[in-house]
């Protein structure tokens, strides 16, 4: 286990599209597979949903290629994704609290 909870491969992967979110892009499944050396895509959607469930990504529903950090959301999604987000965020909250999922609430919580 490595840092923040993780195991080495979650870890790896976490890098690996933080890395590309930073430039940018956000990576396929097959992408994410050949870089880290995947034998196939259900193994990298076992990684990605377990950090979703640990708050180091979300995952925006009905789009292709749809994962974010916590931190940047408020950066880079549109409003029309906002009230996903915050959706996602109340849900994982009941399941697995943690620092990031509490952040995104509080950053895009709506006020009347």
């Amino acid at each position: 286990m490595s840092g923040y909870g993780l195991t080495d491969r979650q870890r790896q992967a976490l890098d690996f599209i933080t890395g590309c979110l930073n430039d940018g892009h956000c990576p396929s499944f097959d992408e994410i597979s050949v870089a880290l050396g995947y034998a196939s895509r259900s193994g990298v959607f076992r990684v990605v949903e377990q950090l979703v469930a640990r708050g180091h990504l979300v995952r925006l529903k009905a789009r292709s290629r749809a994962l974010a950090l916590p931190g940047d959301l408020t950066k880079r999604l549109p409003d029309t994704d906002r009230l996903t987000v915050l959706h996602i965020a109340r849900r994982g909250l009941r399941h697995n609290p943690s620092a990031a999922l509490l952040e995104i609430i509080t950053a895009l919580e709506v006020r009347p």
